[in-house]
């Protein structure tokens, strides 16, 4: 049982074993899928490599990721996967609500073209989720979380284009 279980199993079953696996995945990313890794980003919250590594393993029961340390790994990363799987459990979807002053024409293709990247993932999360015509919990965290990417880069791409509003292309 993973340190999330643990903490739900005692108080009263407030998230269920998907939404469990589902911060879990959101703590683990948070650190493995950023180029600097736990070797990179650990000392920059005081705390070692290792330690780091245990506290967003869904397989260590003894650690735990602090919130604040969650805060700080967020701020540093700029990768948001913890703060969209915690929006997920709670009902919520994120859309970044960054303005852009100013954007070319260049920057509203690639937004596009990320907005499609997107999809396409999406497509790819579902298509490997019903291969075997059945569906995990897993899968749809999984299906779920890349529309949510999907739906995230529609609205950054929305972003470039008001801030391209009464401009000549």
């Amino acid at each position: 049982m993973s340190v999330l279980a643990a903490i739900d199993s005692r108080a009263g079953d407030v998230l269920t074993p998907f939404e469990v696996n589902i911060l879990e995945m959101g703590m683990h990313e948070l650190v493995h899928s950023h180029k600097r890794g736990s070797s990179g980003l650990a000392p920059q919250i005081n705390k070692s490599s290792t330690t780091l590594s245990h506290e967003v393993n869904a397989k260590s029961e003894n650690h735990k990721l602090g919130f604040l340390d969650a805060i700080r790994l967020l701020k540093i990363t700029q990768s948001y996967s913890l703060l969209e799987s915690i929006a997920q459990v709670l009902g919520f979807t994120l859309v970044p609500i960054r303005k852009y002053e100013k954007s070319s024409h260049i920057d509203v293709l690639k937004m596009y073209s990320k907005w499609h990247k997107e999809i396409g993932e999406v497509s790819a999360a579902v298509s490997q989720a019903f291969a075997d015509e059945k569906i995990s919990y897993k899968e749809y965290g999984k299906i779920l979380r890349e529309g949510i990417e999907a739906n995230n880069a529609f609205h950054q791409f929305l972003r470039h284009c008001e801030a391209r509003l009464g401009c000549e292309l």
